[in-house]
């Protein structure tokens, strides 16, 4: 499902944990990697929730099976948000996406 609640960026979260699965692991990793760009001066703030709902639309959830999927989830949304963030499209949101599988 796409995610449109950058109105409210603390709505991500919610649309995180109703759909489940692998879900709130993307966040997390984008919101590190976009916080962390923040603080470097690479990304505004209103780029953090951008990058997150933009890597979150990316990636299609699935049920969480093992502690190396959810690793690997990780890797995926933290590569994926530094990418939109080096390229300077972190508003950009990604339609039809995906994440690792």
């Amino acid at each position: 499902p796409e995610v449109r609640l950058l109105r409210n960026p603390s709505n991500l979260g919610y649309a995180a944990a109703k759909t489940g699965g692998t879900m709130p692991a993307v966040l997390n990793a984008a919101n590190e990697m976009a916080v962390a760009a923040f603080l470097q001066g690479r990304l505004t703030f209103m780029g953090i929730p951008a990058t997150v709902e933009a890597t979150m639309n990316a990636h299609q959830p699935q049920p969480l099976e093992s502690l190396e999927q959810i690793l690997a989830v990780n890797r995926w949304a933290r590569d994926f948000a530094h990418d939109l963030i080096n390229r300077g499209n972190s508003r950009r949101t990604v339609p039809g996406g995906h994440g690792p599988t």
